[in-house]
């Protein structure tokens, strides 16, 4: 989904609403069968959204100062680009021996983007 969003939203800070039909379009697409009705009623109940908020604002140590806040493997990503964050995460799945399912997808990402990439830790 996260991909769908990043190809049909604008980037960067916006003060207006994104349309509803892309979030909707996205989670349909979603291989992981998202139901977008579950995610707008909970985004429209402005009591569930409040609430959601403020137990996750609770549950985030306070070291946490800014979004958005990533961490790889419980480590923090200090100097991460969006362009990159998919090359970083996929180091992470073939570096820890978990990329079985990934492993296709990330060798053609790595091929691509291995020069130029910061450390990130």
């Amino acid at each position: 989904m996260m991909q769908c969003l990043y190809q049909n939203l604008p980037m960067g800070y916006s003060d207006h609403l994104m349309p509803a039909n892309v979030f909707e379009e996205c989670a349909a697409a979603s291989s992981h069968s998202l139901d977008f009705e579950t995610i707008a009623s909970c985004h429209d109940d402005t009591i569930k959204s409040w609430l959601l908020q403020v137990y996750h604002s609770d549950q985030t140590p306070g070291e946490h100062t800014f979004i958005p806040w990533v961490e790889v493997n419980g480590k923090r990503v200090v100097n991460y680009e969006l362009g990159i964050l998919d090359v970083i995460v996929c180091k992470a799945f073939i570096g820890d021996g978990d990329g079985n399912g990934v492993i296709d997808v990330c060798s053609d990402l790595l091929g691509e983007q291995e020069d130029g990439v910061a450390s990130i830790f």
